[in-house]
Formats: structure tokens, sequence, C-alpha cells
């Protein structure tokens, strides 16, 4: 029994996350020099299982990147 469970770098490189784990699904490998950085890359941009997947088209961020 626990009462509280946290998750933080698991969930910045797999933002559906309950999912794979309910699935056993692999998870994404987080990039931790993008950890701390100032823009949207490695925040918005890993994909989900179903993008990997080729279920769900990969939503394009090229026009918020600097």
């Amino acid at each position: 029994r626990a009462d509280l469970i946290g998750f933080g770098r698991p969930f910045l490189s797999n933002p559906d996350l309950p999912v794979r784990l309910q699935t056993h699904a692999p998870l994404n490998l987080p990039d931790p020099s993008l950890f701390y950085g100032g823009g949207i890359h490695g925040y918005v941009d890993y994909p989900t299982r179903n993008q990997e997947m080729g279920l769900e088209p990969l939503p394009d961020f090229s026009a918020l990147i600097d």
C-alpha cells in the first residue's frame, strides 16, 4: 500500500506515462541535457506510444521553435 507515488522525469519524456505503465509499453528515455533548458525542445516533443506506432500523427512544433 502506498499513500503517494511520484513520477517526475519519466513524465517529461513520456506524456502518456499512465498508459505506458498499464500496457507495459517501453518508456522513452529522457534526455537530461534538455531538463532545464529555456525552450520547448525536450518538453513537448517526446512522442506518445500511439505516435511511435504510427496510429497518431506527430505534432508539428516547427513554428514554435526559435
